[in-house]
C-alpha cells in the first residue's frame, strides 16, 4: 500500500489537537468541589502513586546489556558496510527499548506505528554476528531465517534475536526531503534479548495491510520484565485511531486514545499532493477526539471540532496581520485565542465523576526579555468549583508539585545508572 507512512500518523493527529468535549451528566463525586489547592494535592497523589509502581531495578538487566550491546555495536568492526541497515537497525532499536523503559513514555511507541521503524527494517536481514572481545571484531555466518547477535555480558551468553513470519507488502515510503523508496513490510516481527537463561525483553510488532480497502492496523507491543507498552493504531480513508497504554505487572498505569475522522486520509494522490505543496494536510480531517487515563483516577478529555475550519481561520488571521510586530500584538494574541477557544476544548476529570473539575483554555500574555516586548499564547486552567484561573506554569509550578518532581527525578537518575555508555556517568 503506498504512503502507508503517512496513514498511520494520521491517527496521531488528534493527540496534538488540544481539544475535548464536555459531558453534561450529572454524576459526582467527592472531589468535584475541591479547592484549586486541595486539587494540587490530589493531583500530585496521582502522579506519585503512578511513579511508585515504577522500580528501576526491574530494568536493571535490560537495559545494562543493552547498553554494553551499543557500545561494542558502534566499536567493533563488523567485517561489513558500517551503514549496514541491519546493524544500524538493531542498535536504533535497543536505543528506543532504553528510552521507552527509562521514562516510562507509552507515546514513544508510536515511532513503530509505522512502515519504516527499526525492527522491520533489521527483520529484512539474515545472518549470525558474533562478538570477540579480544579484538573489537564481529564475524558473521549465514542464516536462512533470522537475524542474530551473540555476545557475552557479565560472564553470561547474551543474544538479540529478530524474525519476521507471514505475508509480506509492498509499500512506498517518502523520506523527509520527499525522496521515494519502496519496502517489504511483514506481517509479523519479533526481537528478543536473552541474557543466558533469562528473556529480558520481547518486542513484536503485527502489521494488517488491505491494498484494496486502503486500510491497515498495527499492534506494537513491548515487554519489559512485565512492564507492557503497548500501541493499536489502525487508518483507513475516512478515520483513524490509536491506543497506547502502559501495563505494570497487570496494572494499568497510563492509557491515552486519539481518534480522527475526515476523507481521502490514505488516498495516495491527495496524500502526493501534500508532499508535493499542492495540497493541505487539514483537508483529509474533520474533527479529533483524544483522552488521557492516568492510574484510573485522573482524565484529560480533548477534541477538536473542525480542524479544517481552525486551520483556515488561523490562517485568514495571519494573512490580516502579516508582520512580526502585529503577530505579536495582543490585539493579534487576543483573535489566535479567542479561534483556539472556539473551535477547542480541554477539560480534566476525576474517572469517577461525570463532571469535568476544570478546563483548559487559551489567552493572551505579556512577554518583556532583553531583546523585545511581546504577546504570546498561554494556556490556563480554569476550576469549576470557585472559577478562579490560573496560568498552567503557575499552577503546576516547582513549589507545589515538589514532591512530584523530586521523585520522577530519582527515577530518572536511577535509570541513568545503568546506561553508562549512553548517557555517561
Amino acid at each position: 500500500m503506498k504512503k502507508l507512512k503517512w496513514m498511520l500518523p494520521c491517527a496521531c493527529i488528534a493527540l496534538f489537537s488540544l481539544a475535548a468535549c464536555s459531558d453534561d451528566a450529572s454524576k459526582e463525586n467527592q472531589f468535584t468541589n475541591l479547592t484549586p489547592d486541595e486539587h494540587k494535592e490530589k493531583l500530585e497523589q496521582i502522579g506519585l502513586d503512578a511513579i511508585s509502581k515504577i522500580n528501576p531495578q526491574d530494568h536493571e538487566l535490560l537495559l545494562e546489556t543493552s547498553d554494553y550491546f551499543i557500545e561494542i555495536a558502534d566499536d567493533g568492526d563488523l567485517n561489513i558496510d558500517r551503514n549496514n541497515t541491519a546493524i544500524q537497525a538493531v542498535a536504533q532499536l535497543f536505543k528506543s527499548v532504553t528510552q521507552v523503559c527509562r521514562t516510562s513514555n507509552v507515546g514513544a511507541m508510536s515511532r513503530y506505528a509505522n512502515a519504516d521503524n527499526d525492527l522491520y527494517a533489521a527483520a529484512q536481514y539474515f545472518g549470525i554476528y558474533t562478538y570477540d572481545p579480544s579484538n573489537h571484531t564481529w564475524t558473521r555466518t549465514d542464516s536462512n531465517n533470522a537475524l542474530e547477535l551473540h555476545f557475552t555480558f557479565n560472564n553470561q551468553a547474551a543474544i538479540i534475536s529478530i524474525s519476521k513470519s507471514g505475508n509480506e507488502t509492498k509499500v512506498d515510503l517518502f523520506e523527509n526531503d520527499g525522496t521515494n523508496y519502496q519496502a517489504m513490510v511483514p506481517e509479523h516481527a519479533v526481537a528478543t534479548m536473552q541474557l543466558g537463561n533469562t528473556e529480558l525483553c520481547k518486542f513484536n510488532i503485527d502489521m494488517t495491510v488491505n491494498n484494496s480497502t486502503r486500510s491497515a492496523d498495527i499492534v506494537c507491543n513491548l515487554n519489559a520484565n512485565n512492564y507492557i507498552f503497548q500501541a493499536n493504531t489502525h487508518a483507513d480513508q475516512t478515520k483513524a485511531n490509536c491506543t497506547f497504554s502502559l501495563n505494570v505487572k497487570g496494572e494499568e498505569l497510563i492509557k491515552a486514545e486519539a481518534s480522527v475522522n475526515g476523507q481521502n486520509m490514505t488516498n495516495d494522490d491527495k496524500i502526493n499532493d501534500i508532499i508535493n505543496e499542492n495540497g493541505k494536510v487539514e483537508d483529509l480531517f474533520n474533527n479529533a477526539n483524544a483522552q488521557i487515563n492516568i492510574m484510573q483516577e485522573a482524565v484529560i478529555k480533548t477534541s477538536c471540532t473542525d480542524i479544517k475550519g481552525l486551520a483556515n481561520a488561523l490562517d485568514n488571521l495571519a494573512d490580516q496581520y502579516p508582520s512580526w510586530d502585529e503577530q505579536h500584538s495582543q490585539l493579534y494574541i487576543d483573535k489566535q485565542a479567542g479561534l483556539y477557544n472556539q473551535y477547542v476544548t480541554a477539560e480534566l476529570y476525576y474517572t469517577d465523576s461525570d463532571n469535568a473539575i476544570a478546563e483548559l483554555k487559551m489567552q493572551s500574555h505579556f512577554v518583556d526579555d532583553d531583546y523585545n516586548a511581546y504577546y504570546e499564547l498561554d494556556p490556563v486552567i480554569t476550576f469549576v468549583s470557585d472559577e478562579s484561573t490560573f496560568s498552567l506554569g503557575s499552577y503546576f509550578d516547582d513549589v507545589s508539585f515538589n514532591d512530584l518532581i523530586d521523585s520522577a527525578e530519582a527515577l530518572s537518575d536511577q535509570y541513568k545508572e545503568y546506561l553508562q555508555y549512553l548517557i555517561g556517568k
